[in-house]
């Protein structure tokens, strides 16, 4: 007797809630741990029944959290005060946005490769002059253009600063919590990883 592909996936699902049935019925909270979901979730992505992402509503969250980095970012650099920090969220952006930040704007992107192409679309951008300036220490700020991209570790989007550097080799950082830092003399610059020297800071706003 021949078996088919369906019969196949169908005894491969039925033995996938089996294993979820055992697996609630001796949680001894009566829930799901994590894990388990994990693996539910990514054996049925392995079988092609997992779900589909949803650019169209990826990008549109990542344009209204876009509206809001804006106004957070002019925020803090209008401020009057000086030797300051500023808490930026981005937790509203996927691993296809890119945030592009030069000397006279920061801009949003989709970006996503196709086998061995990039495809990349302007979704928003914002006119700001003098913000492309990374923290490194007292002596020490680097001004260039740079951008954010957002990568996924351990299922969480992390933002990392990333630039090319000589030598076709590239710096990557997370950023910290305190993502904007006002100097003393109120010039306003990004903080990663490395940035070091600037100690416990206020808040800007």
């Amino acid at each position: 007797m021949e078996i088919t592909w369906k019969e196949i996936v169908g005894a491969i699902l039925v033995i996938l809630v089996i294993v979820v049935a055992l697996i609630y019925s001796t949680s001894a909270s009566g829930n799901l741990s994590q894990d388990s979901l994990k693996f539910i979730d990514k054996f049925m992505n392995f079988l092609g029944f997992g779900k589909e992402f949803d650019y169209t509503q990826a990008n549109q969250d990542a344009q209204n959290s876009f509206t809001v980095l804006n106004e957070n970012i002019i925020k803090c650099k209008d401020s009057s005060i000086k030797n300051c920090g500023c808490e930026l969220d981005l937790s509203g952006f996927s691993e296809n946005h890119v945030i592009r930040i030069n000397k006279d704007k920061v801009s949003l992107f989709d970006s996503r490769e196709y086998e061995k192409t990039t495809s990349t679309v302007n979704l928003n951008e914002f006119s700001i002059s003098n913000i492309n300036c990374i923290w490194k220490n007292k002596n020490e700020n680097i001004v260039k253009d740079f951008q954010i991209r957002f990568k996924k570790e351990n299922e969480i989007i992390v933002p990392k600063l990333y630039y090319e550097v000589n030598w076709g080799s590239d710096y990557e950082k997370n950023l910290v919590s305190v993502k904007l830092y006002k100097t003393s003399n109120g010039k306003t610059c990004w903080l990663d990883a490395n940035s070091d020297g600037f100690g416990t800071i206020a808040s800007c706003i």
